[in-house]
């Protein structure tokens, strides 16, 4: 930032020096609403991560139409102005039985074997978490191991004492959940959960007489088809087989006592 009694012709110039090789800004942060230079962007391959050249000299001088600008020179170690982004592309796969979670280092100056990384897992069936310290980018889950069904994870960095006087953690990266509860499980519960629900269904319809209103007996008619038949005497004349026997056959006799009349 601009100091209060700069004039507001200030232009300031960044300039840092690694080792013998100096370099100077050419993306610099304007002010907001002005346009005056407040930061700088470094690209970082013009910065050596070796640990022999960790001291990086940095000078900001400045220049007005009115007044002198005194510059100012400062020393800064790497590790101690370097702010540890957390891992990035935290990703979940499944292979040969074994569960896999891999990350990729977060962007730093610094080299790989500055860091580890801290692996939190929360298991949401028995609602506990515990955290496990790996030196590479990747977690195996073996097959022996207790299997992640319904958990979720996080990771953060920690840059490690071989490359700063002081540990410093990163940010938790965002949960990642993992559901791993096979179909078969959903089935079974589903069907565990209608018979459940039948037995249920049964006890209340025993319990209190439910099933004989909604499903009612079906009357019987008051008389028997055969006594209806047997009773109605429009029906008795067309359906009683004595009866018409006993009638054919007068007809017959009659009929064969004219036939042997009218011969003799």
């Amino acid at each position: 930032m601009a100091g209060e009694m700069a004039p507001l012709d200030t232009e300031y110039y960044m300039y840092y020096r690694q080792y013998r090789k100096t370099e100077q800004c050419l993306d610099y942060v304007l002010e907001r609403g002005g346009q005056r230079h407040v930061g700088c962007h470094v690209p970082s391959s013009n910065i050596n991560i070796l640990i022999a050249y960790k001291e990086v000299v940095v000078l900001i001088s400045g220049t007005s139409r009115s007044r002198k600008i005194q510059s100012i020179e400062h020393v800064y170690m790497i590790p101690d102005i370097e702010v540890l982004n957390p891992p990035w592309n935290v990703s979940f796969r499944e292979e040969n039985r074994n569960q896999i979670l891999v990350w990729k280092k977060p962007y730093s100056l610094l080299s790989d074997i500055c860091f580890q990384y801290e692996i939190q897992t929360l298991d949401l069936w028995k609602n506990t978490d515990k955290i496990e310290t790996v030196s590479g980018t990747i977690l195996v889950n073996g097959p022996l191991q207790e299997t992640w069904k319904k958990h979720v994870l996080r990771v953060r960095a920690v840059l490690t004492s071989l490359c700063v006087d002081k540990v410093m953690y990163s940010a938790w990266t965002e949960p990642l959940h993992i559901d791993t509860v096979s179909s078969q499980m959903y089935i079974l519960a589903t069907c565990v959960c209608l018979i459940v629900a039948g037995l249920v269904f049964i006890y209340i319809c025993l319990r209190f007489h439910i099933c004989g209103q909604m499903f009612p007996p079906v009357p019987k008619p008051k008389n028997e088809l055969k006594e209806i038949f047997l009773n109605d005497p429009h029906i008795t004349g067309l359906t009683d087989m004595d009866h018409w026997n006993s009638l054919g056959s007068t007809v017959i006799i009659s009929s064969i006592e004219e036939v042997c009349e009218s011969e003799s």
